[in-house]
């Protein structure tokens, strides 16, 4: 299926504030062409993946790099750092045990216990997407130094 639009981001962690520059961004491109409803869960995947790229980059002198493309079906995203071969294969794992639903739910529990007790938010993450079903398909990938999350989502076009 031929992309409708695809767009790339690549920026030093330190340089820019790549929360408000790609979130600001991606939700003037997808609202325009998608229902607010799905906006909302590319708006998750999108700040959930990026906060996992930046926290995890490993040399904040090279570029984070997104790609997110839109198709007629689908939304791809893909959200690269540099990491070690360590690092791929703990997230690959991670993963994989995510896939599993009694996993994800009961993991998702934890984390929120553990924020109640530490009064503190966050680390739900890669966590969040699955449990909420957010995305249709996720994948990781290492390549050459970089650790890639790909996420992909269904949609119907709506404009």
């Amino acid at each position: 299926m031929d992309n409708l639009l695809k767009i790339r981001f690549e920026m030093l962690p330190t340089k820019v504030d790549l929360f408000s520059t790609i979130s600001e961004s991606c939700s003037k491109i997808i609202t325009l062409n998608y229902s607010k409803d799905f906006f909302y869960k590319v708006d998750i995947i999108i700040k959930e993946l990026l906060k996992n790229a930046i926290n995890n980059n490993k040399d904040e002198s090279r570029n984070i790099i997104v790609d997110i493309e839109l198709k007629e079906d689908k939304v791809v995203f893909s959200f690269s750092n540099i990491a070690s071969r360590e690092d791929f294969e703990s997230l690959k794992n991670y993963l994989e045990k995510l896939k599993d639903d009694s996993f994800a739910h009961s993991h998702f529990i934890e984390v929120i216990k553990k924020q109640r007790i530490d009064n503190t938010t966050g680390g739900l993450g890669l966590n969040r997407i699955f449990k909420e079903k957010d995305c249709n398909r996720m994948d990781v990938n290492f390549d050459n130094e970089y650790l890639t999350v790909t996420a992909e989502l269904e949609t119907i076009w709506t404009k």
